[in-house]
Parts: C-alpha cells; structure tokens; sequence
C-alpha cells in the first residue's frame, strides 16, 4: 500500500503489482531450503524477473521510484548500518 501511494498506482497498476509481488514472495519461500550459493544464484535470477515484469507495469517515472526505493541486495531486504538517506 504504501509503495502503491508513493508511485501513484492506477488501479489496474496496483492489481498487476500485487500479483508480481506476491508471485516473487511465493518463490522466495520456495527457496529456503537450498544451499545459499544455489539460493544467490536463484534469488538474483528471481530479481531480474521482477524488475523486467515491472518495468512492463511502470511507467518510466514509476520503474526509476521504485528501483529508488527498493531494498538491494541484502538477505531479508534489511540494509545494514545507519539510514543512508537521512541528511
């Protein structure tokens, strides 16, 4: 919801991103048991996927936003350290 607020989601948006969203935590899960090479290696494929199916979605504005906003590279989604944002 709140991703959907800060890029402006149409309706029709929002329902497509829900279903990606929700089909890349489902093989996430699935993930879980692998060894963590085999789970990088998938995990980095699962990336590149969803930034493909959303840059369908998106509009130019809205893909560069979220690629702005979305966590990178870390187990969890969880940056370490302190809030590299804050000024």
């Amino acid at each position: 919801n709140k991703m959907a607020e800060e890029l402006k989601l149409t309706a029709d948006q929002k329902t497509k991103v829900e279903a990606v969203m929700k089909e890349q935590g489902e093989k996430m899960r699935g993930m879980r048991d692998l060894a963590p090479d085999e789970r990088r290696e998938k995990g980095k494929a699962f990336r590149a996927e969803m930034t493909k199916k959303m840059k369908e979605i998106l509009t130019p504005e809205q893909f560069a936003q979220w690629e702005k906003n979305r966590p990178q590279g870390r187990p969890g989604g969880k940056k370490r350290g302190g809030d590299t944002n804050s000024q």
